[in-house]
């Protein structure tokens, strides 16, 4: 789950001023960055939509999203209480009505340690040990392990054939071990 979903937060008044719609994400954008690094934010605009006025923010982060939703449980917008929970982004696309997003790039930052950057046979090694990992959720992935100084070095790039599959991989490695660190893994 990395969307916050923001219950009808924007009043229907303000849907139908794309100005207010805009100061409104732009606001929301600005207060959600505090928490981590957002992905994208959507507006439920459909006026007649039991969602409406409803804002989802996709967080690249499980964690970020879920602090971001206990800090604005509670506080109020524009005079009307906050009411945030979390979905899964396919729930989000479901609800909007919008293709999931084609990012096929699983990013597993520091996964690999500095020993690997120079040992090409255990730079494989990780790299068959994740791509074995990663074909319960794909036919095939590319896995690519970058050296300094490239600036994804220490990271895994998994490229998956389909969005689909990538958006799933990254809720089952959510926080599982790897050499006894935790996989914050996200899209790119």
């Amino acid at each position: 789950m990395c969307v916050l979903v923001l219950v009808r937060l924007v009043a229907p008044n303000l849907l139908a001023d794309e100005q207010e719609r805009k100061e409104v994400l732009d606001e929301v954008e600005d207060e959600m960055t505090k928490f981590g690094p957002i992905e994208r934010i959507r507006l439920d605009e459909r006026p007649i939509s039991p969602a409406a006025g409803t804002i989802y923010v996709h967080f690249t982060s499980p964690a970020d999203a879920a602090t971001a939703a206990n800090a604005m449980q509670g506080r109020r917008f524009d005079g009307r209480p906050v009411i945030a929970k979390l979905v899964h982004v396919s729930e989000m696309s479901a609800r909007l009505g919008t293709p999931l997003a084609e990012n096929r790039l699983v990013v597993l930052p520091g996964i690999v340690d500095g020993r690997a950057f120079t040992d090409a046979a255990e730079r494989a090694d990780i790299a068959l040990d994740i791509r074995e990992e990663m074909l319960q959720f794909a036919e095939s992935v590319d896995v690519d392990i970058p050296i300094p100084p490239d600036p994804d070095a220490g990271a895994a790039l998994i490229r998956f054939p389909e969005a689909t599959a990538a958006h799933r991989a990254v809720e089952a490695l959510q926080g599982r071990l790897f050499d006894g660190r935790p996989v914050r893994p996200y899209l790119r």
